[in-house]
């Protein structure tokens, strides 16, 4: 019974030799990927809180200076050109050489003074059909005309 249990013993230990040795090897493998994603996770915090603080700079002298083509809102920005809403990053689909936004391109355009463009162009259609209409020309008198030469062409079959 005795040698059952040393017999057992030393099987064990083994096996927990074995494994220890194992797991011993791939131990600094594992540490030195922590330490470096470590390394990679401080750096790029200390990246994002460079830009959070550009950020908040950036935001108050917005707020601060009323003459420059930036509104308060990132959101707000549109396009002069197409009114297409972006950021510096991203291109116009407004213009034929595919230009990034610039500050000169930007601008502080509201969703009133789009509504007023729209208007404009309305009035403009309107103002259009009445000078048709004030010339003599109307719908009847082309359908008139229409007919009679429908009537010719058929006199002539």
């Amino acid at each position: 019974m005795i040698r059952v249990l040393l017999l057992l013993g030393m099987c064990l230990m083994n096996l927990c030799r074995s494994v220890c040795a194992r797991y011993s090897l791939f131990v600094p493998k594992f540490v030195e990927m922590r330490d470096k994603l470590i390394v990679e996770i401080e750096r790029s915090n200390a990246i994002d809180a460079d830009a959070n603080i550009g950020d908040a700079t950036r935001s108050s002298e917005r707020v601060q200076d009323p003459s420059s083509n930036y509104s308060r809102k990132k959101s707000t920005r549109r396009c002069s050109v197409c009114h297409v809403r972006g950021d510096n990053k991203r291109s116009c689909p407004g213009l034929y050489d595919n230009e990034v936004f610039d500050d000169e391109h930007l601008d502080d355009t509201s969703a009133q003074e789009l509504d007023d463009d729209a208007a404009d162009r309305t009035s403009l259609v309107d103002d259009d059909s009445d000078d048709f209409s004030s010339d003599g020309f109307s719908g009847d008198d082309y359908k008139e005309d229409d007919e009679s030469e429908h009537s010719e062409e058929d006199e002539d079959h």
